[in-house]
């Protein structure tokens, strides 16, 4: 919930405020889901959304028209690009990057938790983790397995190894591939 700069930090405030001072809510004094979803949709301005894929090694993303939305869960909005990603800790975890900042919590930025009140269970749930960043998705390159880690593969006489989480070299490879043949 803390940003070095200064409009993602505008943006996290504004949310923040509609969540402890959102004049919808009633007794249980957080807003509903719908509402949350759509506010953040307005003041972060998404224009896609894309959901991981577990077990998926060529592909591990896939296009979201609602977004996994559930405490085990961290949006990702990369701000200059207009997308969100939903992962969980599993693939922060194979980017070094991410499992500092987001699991490990070291350096200044810092997600908000999204606290929502769910009217078809009449209960309040902690939600996703939001994190708004300026990274740029390429640069969040996948880990390199331990040694013991490969997939072997047989179609047919051919034999191949694996030797990486997933084919692809980076979250933004990934999004690119999940642009291009879906």
């Amino acid at each position: 919930m803390t940003s070095s700069n200064n409009e993602i930090q505008k943006m996290y405030d504004q949310i923040k405020e509609y969540i402890f001072t959102n004049p919808f809510a009633k007794k249980n004094r957080l807003p509903v889901e719908e509402e949350l979803k759509s506010f953040v949709y307005k003041i972060t301005g998404i224009e896609g959304d894309f959901t991981h894929k577990p077990f998926s090694w060529n592909n591990p993303f896939k296009y979201s028209k609602d977004p996994i939305w559930t405490d085990n869960i961290y949006h990702i909005i990369f701000i200059e690009y207009g997308i969100r990603i939903s992962i969980n800790i599993n693939i922060i975890k194979k980017i070094s990057i991410l499992d500092r900042i987001l699991i490990k919590k070291t350096g200044v930025e810092k997600p908000l938790r999204l606290n929502y009140y769910c009217k078809l269970h009449n209960k309040c749930f902690e939600g996703p983790y939001l994190f708004i960043t300026e990274l740029d998705p390429y640069s969040l390159i996948y880990n390199k397995p331990d040694e013991e880690y490969k997939i072997s593969i047989t179609r047919g006489n051919n034999e191949e190894t694996n030797e990486n989480y997933f084919q692809q070299k980076s979250i933004g490879e990934s999004l690119l591939y999940t642009n291009w043949y879906n």
